[in-house]
């Protein structure tokens, strides 16, 4: 299969300085983004005790979408912020999830020539929109102490009023950090809400929603010299997949702690 397309991509971005401390902005974009390869990928998966199957599909086309973006930002203070943003997008060829025939052999039914036909749920393209909310503040407390918060709001449907595949309706963050001329040190719990994250033998399967808390330390030992470690995962959340409901469990994964440990040397 070959596939040739050509996109323009236009953008722009508008700012409006209503005051020293006050600044709106606006924003339009046209972006592609290319269909992944296992969305991508021609072969299918094959029940034959209830005829259904998944699978890929060669002849998508790349997820295009016209974008539009809002903000208003209030540095109200030294290192402060206080924005309230609101996005629209328009997706002209987003990849969804729908069903099509195959005709194959069945030896569990006992049918030897292919001459049976499976359901087979496999990506497509289709319209949606994803439209949404965003509030963020940022403040130094005291001491080089402060905090970051942010919270996202999205409603994500397709042409049927489905939900859009990896679209989390709550998605928020919550840090602490604490800098200075020599360390810098955060602590962050970061948390999204269930999703679709595809079709399986004909239904929806979801990403549970879950939160994760991480750190980050970095220390800086001589002008040239600096050390970093990040740890992530450090309540060991599992990741839970469900199909339909939550009552329907299907996978469950534990991902485990991670731990890194860097240095780094500037001449």
């Amino acid at each position: 299969t070959t596939r040739n397309y050509t996109d323009l991509l236009p953008s722009a971005n508008f700012s409006v300085d209503f005051s020293r401390s006050l600044i709106g902005r606006l924003a339009a974009s046209r972006t592609m983004t290319r269909a992944e390869y296992t969305d991508l990928a021609g072969a299918v998966s094959l029940n034959g005790q209830n005829g259904t199957g998944s699978g890929g599909n060669p002849q998508l086309k790349p997820v295009r979408s016209t974008n539009f973006d809002g903000s208003l930002e209030w540095y109200f203070a030294p290192q402060s912020l206080l924005e309230v943003g609101v996005f629209y997008m328009d997706l002209t060829s987003y990849i969804g999830y729908g069903q099509t025939t195959v005709t194959a052999p069945n030896l569990q039914q006992g049918i030897a020539t292919p001459t049976f036909d499976y359901a087979v749920a496999v990506p497509i393209n289709d319209k949606g929109t994803n439209k949404g909310f965003e509030i963020a503040w940022q403040q130094p407390v005291w001491g080089g102490f402060g905090v970051d918060l942010n919270y996202t709001h999205t409603l994500g449907r397709d042409s049927n009023g489905a939900p859009l595949a990896g679209s989390s309706r709550h998605t928020y963050n919550v840090q602490g950090w604490f800098e200075n001329d020599v360390v810098s040190a955060r602590l962050i719990y970061s948390y999204r809400s269930a999703f679709l994250t595809g079709i399986v033998s004909t239904l929806p399967q979801y990403v549970d929603g879950a939160g994760d808390l991480s750190a980050s330390l970095n220390l800086k030992l001589t002008k040239q010299l600096s050390m970093s470690f990040d740890a992530k995962n450090l309540t060991g959340q599992l990741a839970r997949q469900y199909v339909m409901n939550r009552d329907m469990p299907a996978a469950i994964y534990n991902n485990g702690k991670q731990f890194y440990l860097g240095l780094k040397y500037s001449l």
